[in-house]
């Protein structure tokens, strides 16, 4: 019995053991392949505790970084200052540097990672790398603006002593080449100039141009769509008077009605109507010829009414007299 039992403890660990080693594969392995929250770097998963699995790599110490900075300096990238991603210059911007010794920009590194979803070097496809904040880029990249700076203030300068020194020999240099080279320096100052000018007038005078052309283009639209509403509502008008029965009207009591209101100016543009070209309506109102006709082209109605009662009316010729 004590030996039956001693081998039913012993099976029982064996299974237990075999258990725990296949949840443990089990948990890593869904971590890999469904992209479950990582396990941090420092902190090791079940199966790579128990040894199931190779444990990532240490942290690098300070040793490993400088020569990984080292082989990264002696790459073209860095002394070009471009990074591979993007292919612009580093600058001022942060840029990182990988355990693989490349280099680039820190946000295009991270928009890669969030992209393809791996963690993997762009270049040398290495997995599980780390990174690290660089600076030598930066440094490089203001060494070579002071160099290019003090180019241009050596070239401003010699240029400015070269010429304070023909003007101090007041332009009259004992050497022939000397003279060349000042007649030579004043033309091509001057011309310089006259071009910037002309050129910067050609460039006004094609905006002044461009604009104006748009501007005719935008007012021909604009007239052609106020156009083909007037005769969309001039057709309207016409149908709509073709329509209304045609009623009699005693146009001799209306003259009448009209006189005795002794209604002298027009009440569309406050004028006198005396001896002028009168419309009189058959509402017994009056106006010039020419404020009617215009009142009944820019009016939005289909059909015709009076400015001042409102009502539909026809109209007939009338000339009032002192």
């Amino acid at each position: 019995m004590k030996k039956y039992k001693k081998q039913s403890s012993f099976q029982d660990k064996q299974q237990n053991k075999f258990c725990i080693n296949a949840a443990a594969l089990q948990d890593h392995l869904s971590r890999q392949l469904f992209k479950l929250p990582k396990i941090n770097s420092k902190q090791l998963s079940l199966a790579q505790k128990l040894g199931l699995v190779p444990s990532p790599p240490k942290p690098l110490n300070q040793e490993e970084w400088a020569q990984i900075e080292e082989q990264s300096l002696k790459r073209e990238d860095i002394q070009n200052c471009v990074c591979p991603i993007c292919l612009e210059k580093f600058r001022m911007q942060q840029h990182v540097i990988l355990s693989c010794s490349h280099i680039y920009h820190k946000t295009c590194l991270e928009s890669f990672e969030r992209v393809s979803q791996t963690k993997q070097c762009p270049i040398c496809r290495r997995q599980d790398y780390e990174k690290k904040q660089f600076m030598v880029a930066n440094k490089q990249y203001k060494i070579q603006s002071i160099i290019k700076i003090q180019a241009l203030f050596r070239q401003f300068r010699c240029r400015k002593q070269f010429y304070e020194r023909m003007i101090k020999m007041q332009y009259k240099p004992e050497n022939s080449l000397l003279k060349r080279k000042l007649l030579f320096y004043k033309l091509s100052r001057i011309s310089s100039r006259m071009s910037k000018t002309i050129q910067q007038q050609g460039n006004q005078a094609q905006q002044a141009i461009n604009q104006l052309g748009e501007n005719i283009q935008i007012k021909q639209e604009q007239m052609e769509n106020n156009l083909n509403k007037i005769y969309q509502m001039k057709h309207n008008n016409e149908q709509m008077a073709k329509l209304q029965p045609i009623i009699k009207v005693d146009w001799i009591s209306i003259k009448k009605v009209a006189l005795e209101r002794r209604e002298v100016d027009c009440t569309i543009c406050l004028q006198s109507m005396v001896n002028a070209k009168v419309f009189l309506l058959s509402c017994s109102h009056m106006f010039h010829a020419n404020c009617l006709n215009s009142f009944e082209r820019y009016s939005m109605t289909q059909v015709n009414n009076c400015p001042i009662c409102r009502q539909t009316y026809q109209k007939s010729h009338f000339q009032l007299q002192q």
